[in-house]
């Protein structure tokens, strides 16, 4: 349910974003470089949290089509010494 949210959410900034960006006008305006950092704002929150819930979703897909299979996945072991 968490994923769909976050999923929809980011559609609809990356639409809010692409909005502003598309609305700009050729003139040296104050207003134009806030609406022009906002859209900009706006898309790159709205890709990076749609990248995010696609790698979280095809990570959760893989540990159950191998949990399916019978397979079992140890967890990544990281070396936390100081080197």
């Amino acid at each position: 349910m968490l994923n769909m949210l976050s999923l929809s959410l980011a559609f609809l900034l990356l639409l809010i974003g692409a909005f502003f960006l598309y609305g700009l006008d050729s003139g040296p305006d104050t207003s134009q470089t806030v609406q022009l950092l906002g859209g900009a704002g706006l898309v790159s929150v709205g890709l990076v949290t749609i990248l995010l819930v696609a790698k979280d979703w095809l990570h959760w897909r893989r540990l159950d089509k191998n949990d399916a299979n019978g397979l079992e996945l140890e967890p990544r072991k990281r070396n936390l010494t100081p080197k």
